[in-house]
């Protein structure tokens, strides 16, 4: 399991030296978590990538032109095909995972999930971003969820920071202040 770990690391930090725009990083990831979501959704085809009974050029070929037809930068098709002859193509969500993990931890990047009950617009996301990059002095990558329970407004989750500015948020607010008045 150490070793795994460590593995996976080492990828990382091969990654980030090898594109060190975070601009640039970001673009590569958003093409990983797509891929991720492909081979989350369709088993057979990554399964068919690693079936032993190809030989590795053969599949190494064909998931290359797959790549290349959706613009892969060459970097991340080597980290691809990587994972492939390692056999750890299933687990290019860690990757991903230890990726976001170490931006943050290196001050690169901070990854923010926002929760809204609505999508928000082109605009109204783009002041967002600016507004926390302003505030954090970093870059921000906003993750962005849509979650119609929150009746209204947003939420922001980033690693043990929390603002609620969601019409749910308040009710429960309220609801607690009317519970500590009556006690």
């Amino acid at each position: 399991m150490k070793i795994t770990t460590l593995w996976f690391d080492d990828v990382v930090r091969a990654f980030l030296a090898e594109i060190p725009s975070v601009e640039a990083q970001d673009e590569a990831l958003s093409k990983l978590e797509r891929l991720e979501r492909v081979f989350q959704h369709d088993a057979r085809m990554r399964d068919g990538f690693l079936n032993a009974s190809y030989p590795l050029p053969t599949r190494a070929r064909s998931l290359q032109r797959v790549l290349e037809k959706y613009d892969f930068s060459s970097t991340v098709i080597h980290l691809v095909l990587l994972f492939m002859r390692e056999q750890k193509l299933s687990q290019l969500g860690v990757f991903i995972a230890r990726l976001k993990k170490m931006r943050d931890e290196l001050g690169l990047a901070r990854q923010v999930d926002l929760l809204s009950a609505e999508s928000f617009s082109e605009a109204a996301r783009q002041k967002l971003h600016d507004v926390l990059e302003k505030k954090w002095k970093t870059h921000v990558r906003l993750e962005e969820r849509t979650d119609p329970t929150l009746l209204g407004g947003f939420e922001l989750r980033t690693d043990g920071w929390h603002f609620d500015a969601s019409i749910k948020g308040k009710f429960q607010r309220l609801k607690m202040a009317l519970i500590a008045e009556t006690l």
